[in-house]
């Protein structure tokens, strides 16, 4: 990857909405002059996909429809992220409905207040993908697409969701108390969640729109005189728009909140994204640019990128141009096997370079970049990662710095295995191993899963382990717990109906995935699920 110097990198950001604007509009003239193919999705060829479709019965969030590959630091209400390949949660890009929707300030995304209604379906892109996805996508791309059916979702138990689609529009409620979120205490946390949602098709123009907003209480904060406290409030709200077609993307992004301890507003976070994207397919070449504009409290960035894809009958080559970088990607196919090998990298984020009144700001932090490869034969995936100019938080400096580089690289296998003599048994198996040198990956990774016939009810069970966690820094020098959890489920289906019975960790094994906030625990809870 070229660095720019700063006299260019000056250049480019003090002009670049003139460049935006110029780039979209020639290329927007372009395609209007070409023979433009329909663009249904954008195959990526070489690269480890998985999809599924929310389950309410039991997938309690979005998320854990590929539950493997979530991390959740505490109950309810709590972080809970995406990473995978040995990377963090900023490593990833989270597109819902087509668009980009990380917080521009932290550079995360919370699953931790989506729930599942049952009408979402999740595809997750694995690798370094930043040629079509732009900053972020290092470690993988997550998408969430809503597909607002009619039907309604009640589940009670150890907490209570309700939810109601009818034409277009989807009404949900959640609400939780929880075991303490921290491991020091048993003070109960509460959590509540009201989400809307709606869907529009006009000709070939589909519309988007989702807001949310939720409460909860946590642990062990800190008062302005920076003494703990368990009197701690969070709230916030978070919405999207999208307009897209075939060829054109519009979208709209914000997520504000709130913090207060002893009923005084400590924080206030708020950040909003704005966002452009075009893509029309010339003969076998995807041509695309994006413009992305974001707010950070009272600071503020904008990236126009340019990209390319041409793909052949087993092969493709891609790249992307940014004002601050220069990615490409090769991917193949051929008789079952797949390879990839492509750079990524990540922009700082507003926060990062920007700072708040615990954080001195660095607006000389370089981007994140990565190279990596992939090698796949059928279920079997061998990776490997090379970051340089990682961002890192410094205790020292109180600020964010470049740290320099790090790896990460392991071995995947997933399949499902039929096994008609069980009862029309289906088996589901994943292994993983990783080698990273980020805090708190789990080295070893096993997730089982059965689902069996017996007499029109479906029996499901889930296990899930994860081993040899090294502790991060701050963490302290003794390894991190081992995380063993069992899921049951009872599933009978009805004409129009559904009604299960779930129970998550059967085991009742609480454990840390982040230290002192807990995760796991028994969960409980009946549902039913109506779909016309």
């Amino acid at each position: 990857m070229f660095k720019l110097t700063n006299e260019e990198k000056n250049f480019h950001i003090n002009f670049s909405p003139f460049y935006a604007v110029v780039a979209i509009m020639l290329l927007m003239f372009w395609a209007n002059k070409i023979q433009s193919q329909e663009i249904e999705e954008v195959v990526v060829i070489g690269a480890q996909v998985y999809e599924s479709e929310s389950d309410p019965s039991v997938d309690i969030n979005v998320l854990e429809t590929i539950m493997p590959a979530a991390t959740v630091s505490g109950g309810y209400g709590s972080f809970m992220g995406y990473n995978e390949r040995g990377t963090q949660t900023v490593h990833t890009t989270i597109f819902r409905n087509g668009v980009p929707a990380n917080d521009a300030g932290s550079g995360w995304y919370d699953f931790g207040h989506d729930f599942a209604t049952g009408n979402e379906k999740v595809k997750i892109v694995n690798g370094p993908n930043s040629v079509l996805y732009g900053s972020g996508s290092l470690g993988g791309t997550v998408f969430i697409t809503d597909d607002l059916k009619d039907g309604s979702v009640i589940r009670a138990g150890s907490s209570t969701f309700v939810s109601h689609t009818s034409n277009g529009i989807n009404l949900s409620y959640f609400d939780a108390d929880n075991d303490s979120v921290r491991t020091d205490n048993d003070e109960k946390d509460s959590y509540n969640n009201i989400s809307i949602k709606g869907q529009k098709e006009f000709g070939d123009w589909k519309v988007n729109v989702s807001g949310t907003t939720y409460e909860y209480d946590y642990d062990n904060c800190y008062t302005a005189s920076f003494s703990q406290t368990n009197d701690c409030v969070q709230s916030g709200n978070k919405g999207t728009l999208s307009v897209r077609n075939d060829n054109y993307t519009f979208g709209y992004t914000f997520n504000d909140a709130e913090y207060e301890t002893q009923g005084v507003q400590t924080f206030k976070s708020d950040a909003e994204r704005a966002y452009v994207d075009t893509r029309h397919q010339v003969g076998s070449t995807l041509l695309g640019a994006t413009v992305e504009y974001e707010k950070y409290s009272d600071f503020d960035q904008n990236q126009v990128s340019l990209y390319s894809l041409t793909s052949f009958d087993s092969f493709d080559v891609g790249f992307r141009l940014s004002e601050d970088a220069f990615v490409y990607r090769l991917g193949t196919e051929f008789n079952d096997w797949y390879a990839s090998l492509g750079t990524s990298y990540r922009n700082p984020t507003l926060y990062e370079l920007n700072g708040d009144s615990w954080t001195q700001p660095n607006p000389t932090l370089e981007p994140e970049e990565a190279i990596g490869y992939e090698i796949g034969y059928k279920n079997i995936t061998v990776f490997k990662y090379k970051f340089s100019e990682g961002i890192d938080y410094s205790y020292s400096d109180s600020s964010f710095v470049n740290t320099g580089s790090y790896d990460t690289q392991g071995v995947r296998y997933g399949s499902s295995y039929d096994i008609e003599r069980l009862n029309s048994t289906n088996v589901g198996l994943m292994l993983g191993y990783t080698d990273s040198d980020q805090p708190r990956v789990a080295k070893y990774k096993v997730v089982v899963s059965s689902v069996t016939d017996l007499g029109g009810y479906d029996i499901s069970f889930r296990y899930t382990g994860l081993f040899d966690r090294e502790p991060g820094a701050y963490d302290g020098t003794e390894m991190l717990d081992d995380v063993s959890s069992l899921d049951y489920k009872i599933e009978k289906a009805y004409p129009n109906y559904l009604l299960s019975f779930t129970i998550r960790d059967i085991l009742d094994k609480e454990f840390e995935l982040v230290p002192n906030y807990a995760a796991g625990g028994l969960e409980y809870f009946l549902t039913l699920q109506y779909r016309p």
